[in-house]
């Protein structure tokens, strides 16, 4: 079927292809309802056209929430640069609002 997209299951089976996250790509393609196809040369996941994008949706979210953490859990600033909304008075920067930025799209 040409709206079929096969996603090979490799690496070590934990999920942690590239220093991935909460979530692993398994329990991810699970959410999205794809479905375990084998032969005899393949195992993996297969997805229709709706749940590749329910799959994609879920990878970006999850990698938003990976960027707005990342943020949160940075150092905090000098005292005497911080505004009144906790960021720069130089530039203005100001995590809390990026990182609510960030999960908000």
């Amino acid at each position: 079927m040409s709206g079929d997209h096969n996603m090979y299951a490799s690496g070590s089976g934990d999920g942690q292809r590239t220093g991935w996250r909460k979530r692993t790509i398994q329990e991810m393609a699970r959410e999205a309802e794809a479905y375990i196809a084998a032969t005899e040369d393949f195992v993996g996941w297969s997805f229709t056209n709706e749940q590749l994008e329910a799959f994609a949706a879920l990878v970006r979210a999850d990698e938003r929430e990976e960027i707005a953490q990342m943020i949160e859990d940075a150092p905090p600033l000098v005292e005497f640069v911080i505004n009144d909304h906790g960021g720069c008075l130089i530039c203005g920067f100001t995590p809390k609002l990026a990182a609510a930025s960030i999960r908000a799209r």
